[in-house]
């Protein structure tokens, strides 16, 4: 799938927001910031604080799709 942002072409991004790509809903630092409407370095520093809920693995960061949401439904 195809979606524009800031006039470039973003691939496969859909199915993964929605849970129903391979990776089941987990979304990278791209992904994640793309996704909350953030800067990539606020959500890095958020993470890093424990603010956002993510693990860094293989020295990437990974984010819960769920967990996004649940950020609101706890009012935080």
């Amino acid at each position: 799938m195809k979606a524009e942002e800031n006039g470039k072409a973003v691939v496969g991004l859909e199915p993964m927001m929605a849970g129903t790509g391979p990776t089941g809903g987990i979304l990278n630092l791209d992904e994640a910031s793309r996704y909350l409407r953030i800067k990539r370095r606020t959500l890095y520093s958020l993470a890093a604080r424990g603010v956002v809920p993510g693990a860094k693995i293989g020295g990437q960061w990974r984010f819960r799709r769920s967990q996004l949401d649940g950020l609101f439904d706890a009012g935080q």
